[in-house]
């Protein structure tokens, strides 16, 4: 590949809380590994990467989806991790942990829930508590921020987006996350990536955690909004995991079938070279 071509690097969801082995709340197995992968790429073809967008978990600690912001009032047992219940009998059978103003009618987290009915959701799921703003669980890996440095020193420009920010908000994927362009304009990773790619030469790299939640189905969703232009997207395989007992063959087909390009290696990009293994 030449300089000409070119990279975007996109990194989705690697931060502490789902790689880091012995303190991540929802640690995926191998994305430390991963992270080294992707940072020895970078190490060796910092030229050819033009832009680098970090896309990454966010949360309220208020947010609807913590299991131990919920309580049963009669079991008084929190639901379970990974579940998912209707948002009826949730309000029904759960009380929230969480009072933010006692003299209102409902806490905010009731108020949330109740939001996402109106909106047309029928079950609430359930994920133990990550990623909480301010928290080394929401703050990216150490591999991250040594490849924002050295891209940095390269002058590529990074973009930092963050996705289930609101307490009644999940966004597993980040396709239609947002950021601010500048003080009045706001813009969608989609609408960056559709931008960015309107120079056939460039490629997206796709690498983070995890290939069947977080990563694929962003993936999913912008090779749907790029249409045509799907056949950009590259995922290589060791640069991300699966959950376990997750469907991955699932993912991977839907994925195939949508243009998406998966790869080995994320040196499969660049000329055969093993120097890296």
């Amino acid at each position: 590949m030449s300089e000409e071509e070119g990279l975007i690097l996109a990194i989705v969801d690697a931060n502490g809380s789902f790689t880091d082995e012995e303190r991540g709340e929802m640690y995926v197995a191998g994305s430390n590994i991963n992270n080294q992968n992707t940072l020895k790429f970078v190490k060796k073809n910092p030229r050819i990467i033009k832009k680098v967008i970090v896309l990454n978990d966010c949360h309220h600690t208020e947010s609807v989806h913590f299991c131990d912001n919920w309580i049963n009032r009669l079991t008084k047992q929190h639901p379970e991790p990974y579940s998912h219940i209707n948002i009826d009998k949730v309000l029904e059978e759960y009380d929230p942990t969480l009072i933010l103003d006692a003299g209102h009618p409902l806490s905010d987290i009731e108020y949330g829930l109740k939001q996402m009915k109106n909106a047309g959701w029928t079950d609430l799921y359930f994920w133990p508590r990550h990623c909480v703003a301010h928290s080394a669980g929401a703050a990216c890996a150490p591999e991250v921020m040594e490849i924002l440095n050295i891209l940095n020193a390269h002058k590529v420009t990074a973009t930092m987006i963050y996705k289930g920010v609101l307490y009644n908000e999940d966004q597993l994927s980040g396709a239609y996350a947002t950021y601010y362009v500048d003080n009045y304009k706001m813009e969608t990773f989609a609408t960056l990536v559709y931008r960015l790619l309107v120079d056939k030469k460039m490629k997206l790299i796709m690498v983070g955690q995890a290939l069947t939640h977080c990563l694929g189905l962003t993936a999913k969703e912008l090779a749907i909004f790029l249409g045509d232009r799907a056949n950009q997207i590259y995922i290589p395989l060791d640069c991300t995991s699966p959950i376990p007992d997750s469907d991955l063959e699932g993912m991977l087909k839907s994925l195939r079938a949508l243009g998406v390009n998966i790869i080995d290696s994320i040196f499969d990009l660049t000329e055969k070279d093993d120097s890296h293994i």
